[in-house]
Formats: structure tokens, C-alpha cells, sequence
């Protein structure tokens, strides 16, 4: 035999490739078979129908950048990278007979299968092979069942995306899944996941303060786009025209800066989407003479307030304070109660939600007393909503440092100021 040249020899090496791939996805599509109807299934299939579906694939997910050309391949191979691992980690499949089939092979293989299935359901009446294969996985019901729990996994897929790569301030993206049919012979279903990309929408606003730039709040919403925040004008005692229309929410970069500064122990995702979902279904309080406050809530617990106005036709965000802070009404009521300032809040690091999730204070029936009474009681049970924390810290033992604190500025009741804490305000005072 003749050796072969360069050219021949890549030629022989495709060959081999395309026939070891089409061996690896049949014995793919052996094993969910198998899983789904049982042992024997598969053998069942007259071998030109398994050729038949062979050629007609769903190709393995291939990531596409839509409508931004400059993303480069190599952004395109480091998502898809971060795909595998969250589908590792995360272990996100179908499970068949106690078998996890990973998502992305069951979206390629799996997906052919119940392009197959469906046939089987079309020729079943004619064909004794097909009714068989049909009884054993159960019909159209069955697919679809497991067409819809595969779509849930892939959207949840997409959402963990956006915790990684969103951000509200710089960089918008959102994803959309298609099967779509390959333009040439043979036509096989191309499986693309596209990225499409928006630019972060950005105004200047003319405050007392001077000009402030703000982004709008947002979200990405998969296989949709980016969704919007908005809210009422009348909610802040302001008609923009008779149909009272939904204006659009920003938020200044100082006010996102503070709530990362003061929820941490967040993640970043959480804290953006929560910041979504507390202006999309705001509950607010009149704050002053035009200003509003609207509750920032993760779940039903609340853990602060943005401070808010309706401004040249939108709703402007200015801070955020912590639920603990001057300027609430939970944070004035524990002023008025223990005399903690500003500063004396600072000290204790109370006015911050990782103080809350690491620290012993829902122990301590005094401490906890107390925040329930100014309305705080929210915090005490704060780690059970936060899910995902970006680290489990071992507990501080901080309820009684606060308390010896909250004593000793008792003294000021005596008029010893030689014993008030380094920090504390100075001229309150305060009795619990």
C-alpha cells in the first residue's frame, strides 16, 4: 500500500474524526433511549431510521454573537467555557431511570431523540415497531413533559449566565435559545444560543447638587431581552399627562456604590435584581418635601430604602441607606430609643447587612427585643433569605460588645462623658 501525502493523510484524519463523533452520538442516543423506555428499546429501531435521524440531528449548542460583531471568538470560547462549568457544578440535566444526562448533551442528542419520538407517534398506527417504542416512553405526553423541564433547565442556565456576566451600569446582555434548520443539505437542527448585547442607557439629570449622571434599572429577561423598570408619576404626587403613563427608573452610580457598600455579603446579582424587583413593585414613604422612599426588600424582608424622586419626566434615584440608618423611619425610631448616632451606628457596624448575617444579635433576646420593637426584626432572620452568600463566615460574637456599648453610654444619664466610647456621638443619650 502506497503511503499517503500530506493532503491525503487530513483527509483520512476527518474521516476518522466524523465517524468516531457519529459513533459517540448513536451511543448517546442508545443510552437515553434505554433510560427513558427502558432496556431493548434503542435495539427496536430498523437501523435506516437511526441513519435517518442521524443525519437530520440536532448539532451540539453553538454560541453566536447576534447583533455585535466585535465580540470576539475568543469571548465567544470563554462562555462557552463557563457554560460546561455551571452545567458541571451546578449538575443541571435531565435525569432518566436515576441517571443525570447533562443538559448540554441531552439538547443535542436528547433533543433528537424526541424528534424521533415524535415520528414514532406520527407512523405508530402502521408500523409495530413504532407503537411498541411509543408504549414504552409513554407518548406525547411524556416528551413534552421532558421537552418543558429541559426548556426550565436552559433558562435557568441563562439566568446563571446573567449573575456572572450582568451589570447594571456597564454591561447589558441577554440570551435567546433557537433550533433552527441548517440552510444546507443535510439539513440538520442548528442548536445556537444567541448573545445579544444593549447598550447601558444613560442620562443626565440637573439635581440641586448639580448634573448627575444615571443608568436605568434593569433586567435581563431570556429568550426576551432587557426589561425595564418603571413606575407610576402619581405614586410621587406627580401627573406627567392625563393617563398618568409609566416613566422610566435610573439610579446614579453613588446610590448602586452605597448598596454594595452596605448589603454586603450580597452578591452582586442579588443586589441588582432585588434592586429591580423592589422599583417594579415598590412600596413607598414620603420622604421630605419631594422625595419618596422605596422599600428595598429581598423576598418579603426589608432591608433598606432607596431614596427617590420623580425628576425631568423619571424617577431618579439618589442613595440607598440600610434599614439601621439615619434618615428611615426604622432608623430614627432606634435613635429615639437608644440614642445611637450616625457615628455610634457606624462603630457597631450596624449599619451594614453583613454585620446581621455573620454576628450572634438574633441570639440575643435583649438585642433582638430591640430591633423587632423598631421594626428591624427582618434582620434577625436575614440569612434564611439570602441565599448564595459568597462566603459562610464563622459566627461573630457581637450582641455583647453592643451591649456593653449601649451601657456604658448609659452613663451619659449621669453626666460622666469620661466613659463614652471612642465613636460615639457626643450629647445623646439613651436608656434600654
Amino acid at each position: 500500500m502506497s503511503k499517503m501525502n500530506r493532503k491525503q493523510l487530513e483527509i483520512h484524519k476527518r474521516k476518522l474524526k466524523k465517524e468516531q463523533e457519529k459513533c459517540e452520538f448513536i451511543d448517546q442516543m442508545h443510552q437515553i433511549f434505554d433510560l427513558w423506555g427502558g432496556e431493548g428499546t434503542f435495539a427496536l429501531f430498523p437501523k435506516i431510521n437511526i441513519e435517518c435521524s442521524y443525519s437530520l440531528r440536532v448539532l451540539p449548542l453553538k454560541i453566536r454573537a447576534t447583533n455585535n460583531p466585535e465580540i470576539k471568538e475568543k469571548s465567544l470560547y470563554n462562555l462557552h467555557r463557563t457554560l460546561e462549568r455551571l452545567i458541571r457544578v451546578n449538575k443541571l440535566g435531565i435525569e432518566l431511570s436515576g441517571t443525570l444526562i447533562p443538559i448540554d448533551v441531552f439538547i443535542s442528542a436528547g433533543y433528537t431523540v424526541i424528534l424521533l419520538l415524535n415520528h414514532c407517534v406520527t407512523i405508530a398506527a402502521e408500523n409495530e415497531w413504532a407503537k411498541e417504542v411509543v408504549a414504552r416512553t409513554g407518548g406525547e405526553e411524556k416528551v413534552e413533559l421532558i421537552w418543558q423541564e429541559s426548556h426550565k433547565i436552559l433558562l435557568e442556565l441563562m439566568n446563571m449566565v446573567y449573575c456572572l456576566f450582568f451589570d447594571m451600569g456597564t454591561f447589558h446582555l441577554w440570551l435567546k435559545h433557537e433550533l433552527d434548520e441548517s440552510p444546507r443539505y443535510p439539513r440538520h437542527k442548528q442548536n445556537l444560543l444567541d448573545i445579544n448585547e444593549v447598550s447601558v442607557d444613560l442620562r443626565n439629570f440637573s439635581t440641586p447638587d448639580g448634573k448627575r449622571s444615571a443608568f436605568k434599572v434593569c433586567w435581563p429577561k431570556s429568550q426576551e431581552g432587557i426589561v425595564y423598570a418603571e413606575m407610576l408619576p402619581s405614586l410621587f404626587g406627580e401627573y406627567s399627562d392625563p393617563d398618568d403613563r409609566p416613566v422610566p427608573v435610573y439610579i446614579q452610580r453613588h446610590a448602586m456604590n452605597r448598596l454594595m457598600e452596605r448589603l454586603d455579603g450580597m452578591r452582586k446579582y442579588e443586589i441588582q435584581y432585588c434592586l429591580f424587583d423592589s422599583v417594579s413593585t415598590p412600596i413607598l414613604i414620603r420622604h421630605g418635601k419631594n422625595k419618596m422612599l422605596i422599600a428595598y426588600k429581598i423576598a418579603d424582608s426589608k432591608l433598606g430604602y432607596l431614596v427617590a424622586e420623580y425628576l425631568d419626566g423619571a424617577v431618579f434615584i439618589h442613595t440607598f441607606l440600610f434599614i439601621t440608618n439615619n434618615g428611615t423611619p426604622e432608623g430614627q425610631k432606634l435613635t429615639e430609643l437608644t440614642g445611637l448616632g450616625k457615628l455610634d451606628k457606624k462603630y457597631l457596624a450596624i449599619d451594614t447587612l453583613n454585620c446581621f448575617l455573620r454576628s450572634d444579635i438574633a441570639k440575643n433576646e435583649r438585642l433582638s427585643a430591640l430591633f423587632r420593637q423598631v421594626g428591624c426584626g427582618s434582620l434577625l432572620t436575614i440569612s434564611d433569605a439570602v441565599s448564595n452568600l459568597k462566603s459562610k463566615q464563622p459566627e461573630l460574637l457581637t450582641s455583647q460588645f453592643i451591649i456593653e456599648y449601649l451601657d456604658k453610654r448609659n452613663t451619659l444619664l449621669k453626666g460622666d462623658e469620661s466613659s463614652v466610647p471612642a465613636g460615639a456621638d457626643a450629647g445623646k443619650s439613651f436608656m434600654i
